[in-house]
């Protein structure tokens, strides 16, 4: 029998239980989690790493730290984790990658501890595949790209084994598309490009068939957002096109798109030597950097095959550019350019027509290289 203080204490509870029930139903579930955004510029000349707050709605950026690396490192290489938690660093004069922890409420860096971690290769391109458990290194001394497991809680890497793994025709850039079954590596020497299969358990990496060719002087390889289209621009002053393939989903094969390579329009008086792509979420639309002009060229993607169809060229202010980043939004897109001291510019893209609009013109560090942006969890 209760007593009246249990009965009391029963129809409290029950009460509070309906209070509670009848609060979920007229609110729904729990708001989502926030984010903050970042983008980060590797500065060569200064040994530093430019870190700025990122409005996503304006497309804005804000001075938010300087972080200080290794001395004589000259970075030319930035992998962030795809939860925006950790981020790796190589430079030129250094074999070792360095890991950083982020501070996702200023951005700032802090050492992970036991970094600078060895690859076994000297680095020279970095990716993390979309799960953000595993590091890939190309490393063209050494003929070779390395495989690294990230500890989804520390960020400390761990060599995989087997690993490095070679590749053939002096791999300089690599990325992995969005499934993570497969990586492609680009072959400078070679001037091809290789494809891998990627371990889903392990991380090793195979190689999967012979190479493809690609226009000579390859600059960096570009994969579109769906994991459909790989695009590598050519440097050569004879080419000055990109060449496009097409992903196999199943295996991995790369087959040229017909027309390619696309040749980047030479309005005069420029030369326009394509340096990177990017290709913006929807998958429609391509941008070309070109160095020896002061434009940024753009196209459009056919939905079917992948060809480029030149669309115009945009001023993007200055001269020499580097790296260019469509940012987490896919509203905006951002260049580094190759001076000191550094630029960096923010353009506005049309969701319609892809045209892109300059919206502002930063300085960062001396000689930019590297750029990525990230979201990070609150």
């Amino acid at each position: 029998m209760l007593s009246v203080g249990d009965a009391t204490f029963k129809i409290l509870g029950i009460g509070l239980l309906a209070l509670s029930l009848a609060a979920c139903g007229a609110d729904g579930p729990p708001p989502p989690t926030g984010y903050k955004y970042y983008a980060y510029v590797a500065n060569t000349l200064d040994d530093a790493v430019s870190a700025f707050s990122l409005d996503p709605d304006t497309g804005a950026l804000t001075p938010a730290a300087t972080i200080a690396l290794k001395a004589n490192l000259q970075p030319h290489s930035l992998a962030v984790t795809p939860s925006g938690k950790f981020a790796y660093v190589a430079g030129s004069y250094y074999t070792s990658v360095y890991a950083y922890s982020i501070d996702a409420a200023t951005g700032a860096w802090n050492g992970v501890p036991g970094t600078p971690f060895s690859p076994g290769v000297h680095p020279s391109g970095m990716t993390i595949d979309p799960s953000g458990r595993y590091l890939y290194v190309a490393g063209y001394d050494d003929a070779a790209v390395a495989a690294l497991r990230i500890n989804a809680d520390t960020g400390r890497l761990t060599v995989v084994p087997g690993s490095p793994f070679p590749v053939a025709g002096g791999p300089f850039k690599i990325a992995v598309e969005p499934k993570g079954k497969f990586a492609y590596v680009l072959g400078a020497d070679a001037a091809t490009v290789t494809a891998l299969a990627i371990d889903g358990t392990t991380g090793a990496l195979t190689v999967l068939g012979g190479p493809v060719g690609v226009g000579t002087e390859p600059q960096s390889l570009t994969i579109d957002p769906e994991g459909r289209r790989l695009y590598v621009p050519s440097f050569d002053i004879n080419s000055k096109a990109i060449s496009a393939f097409a992903i196999d989903a199943a295996t991995g094969a790369l087959t040229a798109v017909p027309g390619s390579p696309f040749a980047v329009p030479q309005p005069p008086p420029y030369m326009l030597f394509p340096e990177e792509v990017a290709v913006e979420p929807s998958g429609r639309f391509a941008y070309a950097i070109c160095l020896g002009s002061m434009t940024m060229t753009y196209f459009d993607i056919d939905a079917v095959t992948g060809a480029l169809t030149p669309s115009a060229a945009v001023t993007s202010i200055w001269n020499s550019p580097r790296a260019i980043v469509v940012g987490p939004t896919g509203r905006h897109i951002y260049v580094t350019y190759s001076t000191a001291p550094g630029n960096l510019t923010i353009h506005e893209i049309d969701p319609g027509s892809g045209a892109v609009f300059l919206d502002n013109v930063m300085t960062t560090g001396n000689y930019p290289s590297a750029l990525v942006t990230v979201r990070i969890a609150q």
